[in-house]
């Protein structure tokens, strides 16, 4: 071969080079481009799927909120009830301690009267006594002076 051929073929062979440089740099611009393409829908669809969660986080705080709130009225309404009832149960307290010293002086009261109710009797118990036994020395008098002047005796039949 000569050179003109030689640079002929060479010219020829730069051309289909270039040729199939192009083709392939088309090709891989295609592939990169379905490539970014297919990168930013997975994007979006993960940013998508992102925003779901992120709204439903949202809705579970929101309701987490709500229910904290609920919570908190509950626990001040339980607590102003339970201050009631101490109130209430302070209140019962005093009144129990009142009859626990009502029952106290009374119980004084009573030991006080059975005592007075035990001298009482025990007065009773003399003055029977003494009684009886001047009824004795009465009539032992009386017999005494019916014997005296004698005159017959009057006893009572028992």
């Amino acid at each position: 071969m000569t050179d003109k051929q030689l640079l002929e073929a060479l010219v020829k062979g730069q051309e289909e080079l270039k040729l199939e440089v192009g083709q392939i740099r088309k090709a891989v611009r295609e592939e990169v481009e379905i490539e970014a393409k297919k990168t930013r829908d997975d994007a979006l669809l993960a940013q998508s799927h992102l925003n779901v969660q992120l709204d439903d986080l949202g809705d579970t705080i929101k309701d987490l909120q709500i229910s904290g709130k609920r919570l908190e009225k509950g626990q001040e309404e339980l607590k102003k009830e339970l201050q009631e009832q101490g109130k209430v149960l302070n209140a019962h307290s005093k009144i129990l301690n009142e009859h626990g010293n009502i029952l106290n002086e009374h119980g004084k009261s009573l030991k006080s009267i059975n005592k007075l109710l035990n001298k009482t009797a025990s007065t009773v118990d003399i003055i029977g006594l003494r009684y009886d036994e001047r009824l004795v020395e009465n009539e032992l008098r009386i017999d005494r002076i019916d014997n005296h002047l004698g005159l017959p005796s009057f006893k009572s039949k028992q």
